[in-house]
């Protein structure tokens, strides 16, 4: 895949694909120096670090005069050039993504289609509160005291609170609205704003 990327669709490291340009490819040779087992215990994230420390080590022995970054597991220390920073602004126009929204308007799905995303979402595992804090994109602090201002509770998102006092996040977005009041008993106030 990397070498398909780098020679030929040049969407990966540019500097290989315009020095295999200029020499021509018989003057390179791509190859694998060393294959990093899975483990089939670890998980992703931990397989992934494991191949990016073996790449940081030959990137740090081998200083790769085609490397475009000092680290595989970071590009901090590169910086595009202007040339590639106006192609990237000219992929990214507002007309560009207009076309890109324009796709699928419209569209309507099979009933085939629509049967086998039920199956799939009806079959799916349900994500546990752990992933559900970390797909929350607008974390919003809160604090609920009782409504005598007394024991406030100091909560990172609404979905904690909401589980903390027993109610729906809907419950708690709608009292961040209004007067701030849930079940009569508790007194909700955004932290973020505080």
């Amino acid at each position: 895949m990397r070498f398909h990327r780098h020679l030929f669709s040049h969407t990966g490291n540019v500097l290989v694909a315009n020095a295999v340009k200029k020499y021509g490819l018989n003057e390179f040779v791509f190859l694998v120096l060393e294959i990093v087992p899975q483990e089939e215990e670890s998980n992703n994230t931990q397989n992934s670090i494991a191949l990016l420390n073996r790449e940081d080590h030959y990137i740090q022995t081998l200083c790769p005069e085609y490397n475009i970054a000092p680290l595989a597991s970071n590009s901090s220390g590169w910086n595009h050039t202007e040339e590639t920073k106006e192609k990237m602004q000219e992929n990214y126009s507002d007309e560009r993504r207009q076309r890109v929204a324009e796709i699928n308007k419209g569209k309507t799905l099979s009933d085939e289609t629509k049967a086998l995303l039920q199956e799939a979402a009806l079959n799916r595992k349900p994500m546990s509160i752990e992933t559900r804090l970390k797909c929350i994109v607008n974390v919003r602090p809160v604090t609920i005291t009782e409504l005598n201002g007394s024991n406030p509770q100091f909560f990172p998102t609404i979905v904690s609170a909401a589980q903390a006092i027993g109610c729906s996040v809907k419950t708690i977005q709608r009292a961040l609205r209004s007067n701030g009041v849930i079940k009569q008993k508790y007194l909700i106030t955004d932290t973020a704003d505080a």
